[in-house]
């Protein structure tokens, strides 16, 4: 099988290795780990599981009090409130506000919420998990798809060896026809036959080169590499596939049913959110004010006849000042009582539980799809492990005939027909061996992508 390999990429490097600097030889397990590391996918959802978890973060800050500050300050000249006129007994009042401030701060905190608080704080938990399961899920896809590639790419490089074969074995036979004719023992038609086989399997084998090229492209760039500058080859030599047990298919471990068991979570949960928006709500305020600077300012004629009338200090003119300045503290309850919405809150409540019902209708209803994908991904990975046992014997028979009727042609004992059809049935089942090797690898791929256990 060592040798295959090598003859595979001899082959393979001598038609593409004229635009690559550099070979690069990967196995399988690799390659997965390679396309994991630059994968644009899987790097969004990890970004998604980060963001879920400040949402997460988010949540839980509503279970703590909020503390604000406040602060204002203003300026504006002395406003006249009133004055009673020019004489005796005049009086006049107004009010300076040069400097005056006002500063507090102020602490909410919820104390029953209709459990939307503590449902909220759920919900984003729970988004955090879903966040994970995608990242899971679009990993298996990543790892599923590379594979796909890798084992695809091997295929095609090992039909290009098969036909690099073939070519040799049909110049070969072209020399002994020239040679045939040359001494006049055949005609020109059994050479003209031989030519036109040739060019045929040439063409054939440009057409392949030309889809392993786009193979490796394809691959390189799953794996992150510049197919211009490093040239890709694999490096796996075993293409068996262990037995799987049919009776052992369990499907609980596919990203897929962890999400639809998240789904009824949520749902859940997005029921009791919705009960507690019809709920009573009860929340406490606390806060503390300082307010200053402001001045009121009295000027009376007749200070005898407001001695008594107003606490303030009194100048020798009959000028009174009054500085107002206070510190305020405040504690408030405040209760929320629905009493009526006509029926739009019970309305609401029976539309979340029935969406709660359909998520575990889904489940169900999915469960039986998957396990039912899973069934038929077992049934071609043992087609296929059949088909290769066919192609293996095919493969036999047709290296047999091929040696029989090539001894059989050097003697004269058949034509040239036989020698042709006897190539082209080995080309063809040496074609369908390959073929079926690669379709196992990807078979058992697609069994454990399907049971949840491709990593």
């Amino acid at each position: 099988m060592k040798k295959i390999l090598l003859l595979i990429c001899w082959f393979a490097a001598s038609a593409f290795a004229s635009n690559a600097q550099d070979t690069l030889w990967l196995s399988s397990s690799q390659c997965r780990e390679l396309a994991l590391k630059q994968s644009y996918d899987i790097k969004m959802r990890m970004n998604d599981v980060k963001s879920a978890e400040h949402q997460k973060k988010e949540a839980l800050s509503n279970f703590f009090p909020v503390i604000k500050g406040s602060a204002m300050t203003g300026y504006t000249p002395d406003v006249e409130i009133f004055n009673t006129g020019e004489g005796e007994g005049n009086m006049s009042l107004d009010i300076g506000m040069k400097g005056m401030y006002l500063a507090g701060i102020q602490l909410t905190q919820p104390i029953f919420a209709g459990g939307r608080i503590a449902n909220g704080y759920k919900l984003a938990g729970m988004a955090r998990d879903v966040a994970e399961l995608q990242e899971k899920q679009t990993r298996t896809e990543v790892v599923a798809d590379v594979l796909r590639a890798y084992w695809g790419y091997v295929a095609v490089l090992g039909k290009i060896e098969m036909l690099e074969e073939a070519i040799a074995n049909l110049e070969a036979t072209e020399s002994q026809v020239e040679a045939s004719v040359e001494a006049e023992m055949t005609t020109d038609s059994d050479l003209l036959r031989i030519r036109t086989a040739l060019e045929n399997t040439t063409y054939s084998l440009n057409k392949v080169r030309t889809g392993c090229e786009m193979c490796r492209i394809a691959l390189s760039d799953k794996l992150g590499i510049d197919y211009g500058s490093v040239f890709v080859l694999p490096a796996d030599e075993d293409l068996s596939v262990e037995a799987y047990d049919r009776d052992d298919i369990d499907v609980s471990a596919r990203p897929e049913m962890e999400l639809m068991k998240k789904n009824i979570e949520i749902n859940a949960a997005r029921r009791k959110l919705t009960v507690g928006d019809y709920l009573p709500t009860l929340g406490l305020m606390a806060g503390y004010n300082t307010f200053g600077n402001l001045n009121v300012n009295l000027n009376a004629n007749q200070v005898s006849s407001l001695l008594g009338m107003i606490p303030l200090p009194m100048t020798l003119d009959g000028t009174y000042t009054y500085k107002i300045q206070r510190n305020t503290p405040l504690v408030m309850l405040s209760l929320s009582i629905p009493i009526t919405d006509w029926g739009k809150g019970s309305h609401a409540i029976r539309r979340a539980r029935l969406s709660e019902d359909n998520a575990g209708l889904e489940l169900e209803k999915n469960s039986r799809l998957l396990k039912i994908q899973a069934i038929n991904a077992i049934n071609n990975l043992d087609n296929a492990r059949e088909l290769l046992l066919s192609s293996e014997r095919a493969e036999e028979s047709a290296v047999e005939e091929m040696r029989i009727v090539s001894a059989r042609y050097e003697v004269g004992m058949c034509t040239i027909t036989d020698l042709l059809s006897a190539q082209a049935g080995w080309q063809r089942a040496l074609s369908n061996k390959i073929e079926a090797q690669t379709q196992l690898k990807v078979s058992e791929v697609e069994y454990l992508l399907s049971i949840g256990k491709l990593e």
